[in-house]
């Protein structure tokens, strides 16, 4: 019985609104392509923090303030590695929106999947969804690995302490 509990992979709640994965989820390396159909590098998701955002039919209010306060972060916290934006698109976006997106955030990476593409490399991020509420928001530590998911986020406060919080573990 206590050898099963050691197997669980459950989501653990930690002092912020974040939760911490134990164990963290890996992603598997795999190209993806941006909005212009240019492939983006295979090691993506390594070597930097990367918050990650699923908008797969359009990007809504919370994947709206997501990108607002994951820019907010990236641009008031300073840690021992890069951290960077990737939105997730499972359509075609409209070009002025996209724009506007790249413009007002430097730091963010667009990759516009194809609906297999999207099954396959999404299906990390739908299991650790499964247990919240919500549209949750990932963190993808310098490994590759989804270490921090978070729900229902409403302030950049929790993001800071968190990535500080990782980055010092490192």
């Amino acid at each position: 019985f206590l050898g099963l509990a050691a197997c669980d992979n459950s989501v653990e709640e930690t002092a912020s609104v974040g939760k911490t994965l134990m164990p963290p989820v890996p992603l598997t390396g795999m190209v993806l392509v941006d909005d212009q159909n240019n492939p983006l590098p295979v090691d993506l998701l390594k070597k930097q923090y990367t918050y990650v955002l699923l908008a797969d039919s359009a990007c809504d209010d919370f994947c709206q303030q997501y990108i607002a306060l994951t820019g907010k972060t990236i641009s008031q916290t300073t840690v021992s590695k890069p951290v960077k934006q990737l939105l997730l698109l499972g359509y075609e976006p409209e070009k002025d929106w996209l724009e506007k997106i790249k413009q007002e955030n430097p730091a963010i990476t667009i990759a516009v999947l194809t609906r297999p593409i999207w099954a396959i490399f999404t299906l990390p991020f739908s299991r650790v969804a499964s247990d919240m509420l919500g549209a949750p928001l990932f963190l993808v530590d310098p490994r590759g690995f989804i270490v921090m998911a978070y729900d229902d986020l409403n302030e950049a406060g929790p993001l800071t302490k968190d990535l500080k919080s990782l980055d010092s573990k490192r």
